[in-house]
């Protein structure tokens, strides 16, 4: 609620509901549970309605590598960077069309995924929310909300999936272990953000892509401990270590022995 001054004339009273009026426009900003007195001085500071490509940019790879947290972050910066005193806040149409600009990307995000199409009764419903919610907090909050119904579709969609774009990286390790490839190269290979493919990766095998990587090439490595007479140095630049001290040091550690004493004893713990 507002209130207008008080006026003894009559004839004052469109004055005292003018400036209730715009006393209430406080509510956009510091919600509904407030009488808000009259506005002695009322200024309406000036922010861009639409988002630079920088923000663009951030905003869409938060949404593509389901960052709920970064989400979180960025959607509450956009409110938290405005100049918001009892006097002087952006003019709410204005933080309206910003809100809408964000939703256009995530309409973005969602024809890129058909499948969260699905949500377009809901996108619709928050599409009406932006252009009338009379609470910028529950507007923001409801934003937030439907990003992350859209991660968590999207999640549950690309599990299946996801298990098959391990197989294949699986495979591609299996062969490649003995060069010096990298998490870069396996996630381009799978074609995904190195970010997200090391998150799947670890969620689905249980462990990082390096600790998988290591162990498989110590497997390797024993193989020809056991059946060859190659020098130590020899078998770790052929397992993909380009330092033979180094190899030591993570045969050690995944084995428990190092190489030289683990072939004299051939006592295989893997």
């Amino acid at each position: 609620a507002s209130i207008g001054k008080w006026y003894n004339n009559p004839k004052m009273v469109h004055q005292s509901y003018w400036e209730a009026k715009r006393a209430l426009l406080r509510r956009f900003y510091f919600g509904g549970n407030h009488v808000f007195p009259p506005i002695e001085n009322l200024v309406l500071t000036e922010i861009d309605p639409f988002l630079s490509p920088e923000e663009s940019d951030e905003f869409m790879k938060h949404l593509r590598n389901i960052d709920r947290e970064m989400l979180k972050n960025w959607l509450n910066d956009q409110v938290n960077n405005y100049s918001i005193t009892e006097e002087s806040f952006p003019d709410s149409e204005n933080v309206r069309i910003r809100l809408t600009n964000i939703l256009s990307h995530i309409r973005r995000f969602m024809l890129e995924k058909v499948y969260l199409l699905e949500e377009e009764h809901l996108y619709k419903k928050l599409f009406n929310n932006i252009l009338s919610g009379e609470v910028l907090f529950d507007i923001i909050h409801n934003i937030l909300s439907f990003c992350y119904r859209l991660c968590d579709q999207v999640e549950k969609e690309e599990t299946s999936y996801n298990s098959i774009l391990i197989k294949k990286a699986i495979q591609y390790i299996n062969e490649n272990y003995a060069t010096s490839i990298t998490l870069e190269d396996i996630s381009a290979f799978v074609n995904r953000n190195s970010q997200y493919f090391s998150s799947m990766f670890r969620k689905q095998m249980g462990c990082t892509f390096t600790d998988y990587l290591q162990r498989k090439r110590i497997k390797e490595a024993q193989v020809l401990l056991m059946g060859t007479t190659m020098t130590v140095s020899e078998i770790a630049e052929q397992v993909g270590f380009t330092d033979p001290g180094y190899f030591s040091r993570v045969f050690k550690k995944v084995i428990g022995y190092s190489p030289s004493f683990w072939r004299t004893h051939n006592n295989p713990t893997i």
